[in-house]
């Protein structure tokens, strides 16, 4: 509006005195063309008397201040309404600019602000000469000087400005009152929304942020800070349960220890019982290192996906390398590992660590849970509506029950309790499996391998793996 306004102030005064201008150049060519036609000079008193006439009767409006001037200034003729606003200009007048051509100019000592124009009276060898401002050789014998006040204007801008003063003044106090409002209304929903994440605590994790259905910025936002607050609540039941899980099965092996302790330094024993009893510590003292070192690679899982770069997996090396590895727990049970896989085999863009981690776990626990004497093989497929490749780990054990298999990848779940004891298993490592195919967005399944066994199938995206 501060903008505008000053173009409008601009726009009127220009326009205003535009139109003075013209008007004063117009009342001036008037004159010349009738002075122009008398071709004699302004210092005979016929003439004189004649210019006067002339001049009181084109000049009778009192908007316009005239003169008849020759070429020493001297006033030859003046408008009547000259004489009320200063006697001192009707014999001479001090015109700052004079020249041969129309010329915008002003009055010294007029005593008020004004526009004025200077038009030039030429000297031509008849009445009838047709001639151009721009382009003459004749003589000057006097000018008509005609001002009209331009104080008229000066008191419209002024009276104008202190009314678009107002007008800016009113409409900020008006706009500013609009914009509370407005603003109040807006934030409302917002306010809303801090005052109920404020009471949004560990201990209230299931408050949510009430949503209007509305598919606005606010309604967005209340949608997204929902899923958040759903996440973490999930994450603190997993936590609390995983810290209930943990202490569970960090207690059962500290407390066998300590009784053990116990025992021992009651009294003195033989050492064959000293020995009994220092190998059961050292048992438990095992399974508490095997649990730490579990949970430790559950938590770097959690990050090494992101960490790692993707890269380009011979899986025919990397099968040979864990052969490698777990051939000697396979040689202890009498157990045969068995490769069938296909050839060619394709290569997959994956994490080569974590994927290694993952058939590790797999191989291992089938090595673990089958009877000595039987064997586990790795295969390759392809399915043939799919396409996806999938990789098995087989297994000739026992089996899994179908309700059971829902729950083997929770963390700390074992089938069956007892023969963890003898396995020495945490119940983890299909934890950690389940979390790896979670960060390399691979499909596991378990299946029945008949007529005894089971089938661990790992699916890789077809995005991954090239021929």
């Amino acid at each position: 509006m501060v903008i505008f306004s000053g173009m409008l102030l601009f726009m009127v005064r220009l326009w205003m005195i535009q139109s003075i201008d013209t008007e004063i150049m117009d009342h001036s060519d008037l004159l010349w063309r009738k002075l122009y036609k008398y071709q004699t000079s302004f210092d005979s008193l016929s003439s004189k008397r004649d210019i006067q006439f002339l001049l009181n009767s084109e000049s009778s409006s009192r908007r316009y201040f005239t003169w008849i001037v020759n070429t020493d200034s001297q006033i030859v003729a003046v408008s009547n309404n000259v004489y009320q606003i200063n006697t001192s200009l009707t014999k001479k007048l001090p015109v700052r600019v004079l020249t041969d051509k129309p010329q915008f100019t002003s009055i010294n000592d007029l005593g008020f602000s004004h526009r004025c124009v200077a038009y030039p009276i030429l000297v031509t060898p008849d009445s009838t000469t047709v001639f151009s401002f721009e382009n003459h050789a004749y003589p000057v014998m006097g000018w008509v000087i005609t001002a009209s006040s331009s104080v008229p204007v000066t008191d419209l801008i002024s009276s104008l400005t202190r009314l678009l003063i107002g007008m800016v003044i009113l409409c900020m106090i008006i706009a500013t009152a609009f914009a509370l409002v407005l603003s109040d209304f807006a934030l409302r929903p917002l306010s809303e929304i801090v005052d109920t994440a404020k009471t949004i605590t560990a201990a209230h994790l299931s408050t949510r942020i009430q949503s209007s259905g509305n598919q606005d910025e606010v309604g967005q936002l209340v949608s997204t800070l929902n899923h958040l607050f759903d996440r973490l609540e999930a994450s603190f039941e997993q936590m609390g349960q995983f810290t209930a899980d943990a202490s569970h099965e960090l207690l059962t092996p500290l407390t066998i220890i300590k009784g053990e302790l116990d025992l021992a330094l009651t009294r003195d024993r033989e050492t064959e019982y000293y020995k009994t009893s220092l190998n059961n510590a050292l048992v438990q003292t095992n399974q508490l290192i095997l649990v730490t070192q579990t949970l430790l690679k559950l938590s770097r899982s959690e990050i090494e996906a992101e960490n790692q770069g993707l890269e380009y997996i011979d899986l025919k090396i990397l099968v040979d390398s864990l052969f490698r590895q777990l051939n000697f727990l396979a040689s202890q049970k009498r157990m045969v590992l068995e490769e069938k896989l296909e050839n060619p085999l394709p290569l997959i863009q994956t994490s080569e660590n974590l994927l290694h981690t993952l058939l590790f776990n797999l191989i291992e626990n089938a090595i673990k849970y089958s009877p000595p004497g039987k064997k586990v093989t790795i295969r390759s497929r392809v399915h043939p509506t799919s396409g996806k490749f999938t990789l098995d780990v087989v297994d000739y054990g026992l089996g899994i029950a179908d309700e059971e298999k829902k729950n083997i990848f929770r963390r700390f779940y074992r089938v069956e309790k007892s023969r963890a004891k003898i396995t020495g298993g945490s119940g983890l490592g299909l934890s950690l499996v389940s979390k790896i195919c979670e960060l390399l967005n691979l499909e596991i399944e378990v299946t029945n391998n008949n007529p005894m066994g089971s089938v661990f199938s790992v699916s890789f995206p077809a995005d991954s793996v090239f021929y």
